[in-house]
């Protein structure tokens, strides 16, 4: 049964090869006959201009210049009525091909999305399903279910969300409106966030304590002396926060600063601050991130279809801007970049080559002295002796990257 299958799909390609084969002939038998009679009519042309409008005493056209137009015109004719021609031929067979592959392929059209999404389909869809419900639990405030479903599902530990009870604590106190266990974390820690976030944190802390009373006022002072100033690089902001403050509730409706009383503030703080306990590689964070660009172009494409051959698990049929990395460092040996395959190796006594560059190294002992490999060899640049097991590959990292913060990339670091 399989075997027909196969010889009747290999007849349809082959007549759609052989229709191509068509099109190609008469498309490579047109291009030389096309260059040769438009050469011809260049030649017509330019020898009707030397006879006839470089001498400009000539009142009337001699019979050899009335010869040398018309020649010229029915040479013209002639290539545009040969092109119209071509380009019906070419219609035809173009036609019957496509007619060929209505006919003779079968048109099954598979969408790019699926219908539902089976957990059990494999062992990365299972870990990776879990680990977006257990990120959007630690991010929510839902420590213990969280951590619940970390125990009972062996979430990989990559994913895992780190200082889970300080991050509860965060998103709770700032869904109370209290925004100071966010800047004793910022003081703390000092991650690497976007300058922006101190700002909103500090915001909100005046706007809410204008929100309570002037009897928070004493409060308010105190926690903005508290932490060092984040209006350095927005002093017009500050000088709105500081009117606001001495104004006192009216200014919640006064047109100069109502705009400081943004109540959707709280929970974009919320995710902000979570970003911080979220590790790199996170699903849901990947997936909010560039699958959300994603949908308009899939959503485009959703009537066009796929063939089977299209669709692979582990790619999308369109591209996405991710921020693409890759190794910066070339071997100063073979002036080649390093990659998966040939990483970067550290020797003992700290110069950096290419795993290649020492597999060329200890070739050429092994020639010279017509035994097996040795482990031995010498470094390029020192003449400090090296051994294989002594090597230590050199891992460049991902990019540090948060929506919050410039990107910085740690080059590599040296595994022991």
């Amino acid at each position: 049964m399989r075997r027909m299958f196969n010889c009747r799909q290999e007849e349809k390609v082959n007549a759609i090869r052989a229709c191509a084969g068509e099109i190609r002939f008469n498309a490579c038998e047109y291009l030389i006959n096309w260059s040769k009679n438009l050469e011809m009519v260049e030649n017509s042309l330019i020898n009707m201009r030397t006879k006839l409008f470089l001498n400009y005493n000539l009142e009337e056209v001699s019979i050899t210049g009335q010869i040398l137009m018309e020649t010229a015109a029915e040479r013209a004719a002639k290539v545009a009525k040969e092109a119209a021609s071509h380009h019906k031929l070419m219609h035809l067979h173009i036609s019957k091909m496509g007619r060929l592959i209505d006919k003779q392929v079968d048109r099954h059209f598979i969408t790019p999305f699926r219908g539902t999404f089976d957990l059990n389909d494999s062992k990365l869809s299972r870990q990776l399903t879990i680990a977006m419900i257990y990120d959007f639990s630690m991010c929510n405030g839902l420590t213990d279910t969280g951590v619940a479903l970390k125990k009972m599902s062996d979430v990989d530990e990559k994913y895992s969300i780190t200082e889970p009870d300080t991050l509860q604590q965060i998103v709770s106190d700032l869904r109370e409106g209290d925004i100071e266990s966010s800047l004793d974390y910022l003081e703390a820690a000092q991650p690497e966030e976007d300058g922006n976030i101190r700002t909103y944190l500090h915001t909100q802390l005046i706007t809410d304590n204008i929100e309570l009373g002037s009897n928070n006022y004493d409060k308010a002072v105190k926690d903005l002396r508290r932490f060092k100033s984040p209006f350095v690089d927005d002093r017009q902001k500050f000088k709105h926060l500081v009117g606001a403050l001495l104004v006192g509730k009216p200014s919640m409706i006064d047109i100069r600063y109502k705009y400081l009383f943004d109540f959707t503030n709280r929970e974009i703080l919320t995710l902000k601050m979570a970003s911080f306990f979220i590790p790199y590689e996170a699903p849901l964070k990947n997936l909010m991130r560039f699958g959300m660009h994603a949908m308009i172009q899939l959503g485009d494409l959703f009537p066009v279809g796929f063939a089977p051959a299209a669709i692979d698990d582990n790619e999308l049929p369109i591209e996405i801007g991710f921020h693409a990395t890759h190794s910066s460092f070339t071997c100063p040996i073979l002036k080649e970049q390093c990659d998966a395959e040939n990483p970067p190796m550290r020797l003992i006594c700290g110069h950096v080559i290419s795993k290649d560059a020492i597999n060329r190294l200890t070739t050429s002992i092994r020639q010279q002295r017509n035994s097996s490999r040795l482990s031995k060899f010498k470094c390029p640049y020192c003449p400090r002796e090296q051994l294989l097991e002594n090597t230590r590959q050199v891992d460049f990292l991902k990019w540090c990257e948060s929506d919050y913060t410039d990107e910085e990339v740690q080059l590599f670091q040296f595994f022991n």
